[in-house]
């Protein structure tokens, strides 16, 4: 498959390593520890906390888990169509905007 390709869908998405999934009574969370100098100064000034907790719902806990590195994003949106956890294309992307913005994914 081309790696050079602008098409989202075929692109293989990674977990961030600044990030880790946490399970707490069947629900999961993504824990985001703030580590840079920046943050670290934001923190101590706005007495705000280390580290994040981003809780996630049933739908998009299943795309995190689909998420390994191997598959890419179209092969997780047809894993999750199977299963009926996602109704809309727009949705998917929607998601996957987000986590990247918020640099919880990285894609090659």
């Amino acid at each position: 498959m081309d790696n050079q390709t602008n098409n989202l869908l075929l692109k293989t998405p990674h977990l961030s390593e600044k990030i880790s999934i946490e399970k707490k009574e069947e629900i999961l969370f993504i824990k985001y520890k703030r580590n840079s100098l920046f943050e670290k100064i934001l923190t101590f000034i706005f007495n705000a906390p280390q580290t994040i907790y981003v809780e996630l719902d049933s739908k998009s806990s299943e795309v995190i888990k689909y998420i390994d590195g191997k598959r890419t994003f179209w092969e997780i949106y047809k894993l999750l169509n199977k299963k009926k956890e996602t109704k809309t294309m727009n949705a998917f992307i929607k998601f996957i905007t987000i986590l990247k913005k918020e640099k919880f994914i990285t894609w090659e």
